[in-house]
């Protein structure tokens, strides 16, 4: 699979390559908040007449680091922050269930992956108020960044 990068302008800014020797198919697209790319498709490159799923994450020169773990999400159950109302209209509450929390990050993103709102946790923060301003009516998604790993995250819907 062969990846491009083109100027606003049209013009070839790089190009990098996934996957093997046969077919190779991207599935879905997606730019991530950090100006990188997420791809998942399918390959059929490994054998035994069967497809696999890989998933690329990119930064924003189109290299990739590869991972042979399982990606895993928050518990819901064991969430670290609770965001309310939701449905929001104005304004949302965020509160931090740590014992002491540090520094970190909130990331307010759109369903395409474009950031839309950062706020900085202090540390000791445990609940704050943010008001988005000329946010449109949707879904979004929520990342809590501390200490460089995702402690919690969520889907809001502002109407």
């Amino acid at each position: 699979m062969y990846f491009y990068k083109m100027k606003p302008d049209g013009q070839w800014h790089y190009s990098t390559s996934h996957g093997s020797v046969y077919d190779d198919y991207a599935r879905c697209i997606r730019q991530t908040y950090d100006s990188g790319y997420i791809i998942v498709g399918s390959t059929s490159s490994y054998g035994g007449c069967l497809s696999n799923v890989y998933v690329v994450k990119t930064d924003i020169t189109g290299m990739s680091t590869p991972y042979n773990g399982i990606f895993k999400t928050p518990d819901k159950e064991n969430n670290l922050i609770s965001v309310y109302p939701n449905p929001f209209h104005d304004n949302f509450t965020v509160q931090v269930h740590e014992a002491k929390p540090t520094h970190g990050v909130l990331i307010i993103s759109n369903m395409l992956g474009q950031e839309i709102l950062r706020y900085a946790i202090k540390p000791g923060e445990k609940i704050f108020s943010v008001k988005p301003e000329n946010l449109p009516p949707g879904l979004y998604q929520y990342h809590w960044f501390s200490e460089g790993v995702v402690k919690a995250s969520g889907k809001m819907v502002a109407y």
